[in-house]
């Protein structure tokens, strides 16, 4: 039955999952599933479970252009993740591709293990 509070709303919803299986909830517990997601200010946070793979595109340094020269001819590595991005499988089961900088300071173990183990650590971006 509908109700204007949605934790009070008790109509039932088909609920279509990734795996192509559907269940029915009603609408107070996909609500609550929902708030429980948030935090006291309405953001949602997601929580990464594992690194499946790496990819870095045209605008990533190169071991040419990733260093500065400065005016004593000393060489200063460029500081960027400019063009790095990391698949993430999420804790809800989901994956998307995250911007090496904003995974770099959440899970920096994962990043540094992932870099390890795909052979890329040497690459300027992890110097």
């Amino acid at each position: 039955n509908y109700h204007a509070n949605p934790v009070l709303d008790t109509r039932v919803y088909d609920v279509l999952f990734p795996d192509g299986a559907v269940k029915q909830y009603t609408a107070n517990v996909i609500t609550e599933h929902m708030y429980s997601q948030c935090d006291h200010e309405g953001y949602q946070h997601q929580i990464p479970d594992c690194i499946l793979d790496v990819r870095k595109d045209n605008t990533a340094l190169c071991n040419y252009n990733a260093f500065i020269i400065n005016k004593h001819g000393r060489k200063i590595p460029k500081k960027t993740t400019k063009g790095w991005f990391f698949n993430v499988r999420w804790k809800d089961g989901s994956d998307s591709w995250v911007p090496l900088k904003d995974i770099k300071e959440s899970i920096p173990v994962e990043v540094a293990t992932f870099a390890m183990t795909q052979g890329i650590e040497k690459e300027p971006v992890f110097s």
